[in-house]
């Protein structure tokens, strides 16, 4: 089963979305917030659903549009230890 940030239901809650993405691609805390950018607490804070730091929707929005160009760029590299064509 592939993982799309743009087959998500729109009214997925924003802590889930970045939870299943961070999952799917076996990714940590710290790589989504080096991609993104920003702090480490910040991608704890918006999995945990923190009211204190929850995005602007406009934020959120650009979030899922930088992971939708990660994600992209995920799946189009060659897997660590996968068989090389001969």
């Amino acid at each position: 089963m592939t993982h799309s940030m743009t087959t998500q239901a729109p009214e997925t809650p924003f802590p889930a979305l970045l939870k299943s993405f961070r999952a799917t691609y076996g990714l940590t805390q710290q790589q989504v917030a080096t991609r993104l950018e920003i702090a480490r607490n910040t991608v704890k804070s918006w999995e945990r659903g923190d009211p204190r730091r929850k995005p602007h929707v406009l934020m959120a929005e650009a979030v899922l549009a930088r992971l939708t160009l990660y994600e992209r760029e995920l799946q189009s590299s060659p897997v660590a230890n996968s068989p090389t064509p001969s």
